[in-house]
């Protein structure tokens, strides 16, 4: 499964998928930082790799699963054939079995879309926010939480001069903020869909994806030799892997490409 950069370090690396450990409810718990939630208890946001619709991974039986999916089975409360499961906190990364519920397709609460694509009103800055849920976030200033239409990626998704873009984006624009050529949006945050433009800080493809939960790089060095940030590979379009330096990675072709033809010989 694909995976999506985010903004913490991964304390599990997706390069070894903590083999030699079991996975028990007491390791995911803490490998979670508890943040207030709409519901009465904390949620339990996952701090390791995650899927690209924003929801927690982590390798389970021999393959990799939605996090919140692991703990309610953990639990006692396997999902259901042909049900979904729904966040009552509206947070993907939160995994607290309590605030996981199942639901048929049909069931499933989703958010209402305060603006229709026929954008029969302006974008304003006080319309997003109008059209938001003022929640607690990382940081000291509070989150906007888009309620509207979101990407398959977790960004919400607003109409704005005749094309869809990213909610986020356009707060930016709205408030004289364009974001640089050649540079990402990271959420400071770590809530895909706020549209705060203070939480929102444009940095280059490769500090954005030094912050993310999907790639092993800590301090800038390669997960498997040390070797430092500058040997780190061109990483362009690059999601849902874990970064490795040159020599590593070539290595890594070198070793796939000899097990696919030992295993030719073998069927032959």
């Amino acid at each position: 499964m694909s995976m999506k950069p985010h903004k913490l370090p991964n304390p599990r690396p997706t390069g070894i998928n903590a083999r030699a450990e079991p996975v028990t409810l007491a390791w995911i718990r803490s490998n979670c930082e508890e943040v207030p939630s709409v519901l009465g208890s904390p949620c339990w946001v996952w701090l390791g790799a995650q899927t690209r619709a924003g929801y927690g991974g982590v390798s389970f039986e021999g393959r990799t699963t939605y996090t919140h999916n692991v703990t309610c089975l953990l639990v006692g409360r396997p999902r259901p054939v042909n049900l979904n499961s729904e966040h009552l906190c509206r947070n993907r990364l939160c995994c607290r079995p309590e605030h996981v519920e199942f639901v048929s397709t049909r069931g499933s609460v989703k958010l209402p879309n305060p603006r229709p694509n026929s954008g029969t009103e302006p974008v304003t800055l006080a319309w997003i926010r109008s059209n938001c849920e003022i929640v607690p976030g990382e940081l000291a200033s509070l989150c906007w939480v888009w309620l509207g239409a979101q990407y398959k990626t977790g960004y919400g998704s607003v109409g704005f001069e005749g094309k869809g873009h990213r909610t986020h984006v356009v707060t930016c624009v709205l408030v004289g903020r364009v974001r640089p050529a050649g540079f990402d949006s990271d959420h400071l945050c770590r809530n895909r869909l706020c549209c705060r433009p203070k939480h929102i800080e444009f940095v280059t493809r490769r500090v954005n994806a030094l912050r993310g939960l999907a790639h092993t790089f800590i301090d800038g060095k390669c997960p498997r030799c040390g070797l430092p940030g500058e040997y780190m590979r061109d990483i362009k379009g690059f999601e849902g892997r874990s970064l490795t330096c040159r020599p590593c990675n070539a290595k890594r072709v070198r070793d796939s490409r000899l097990r696919k033809r030992l295993c030719a010989l073998a069927i032959v």
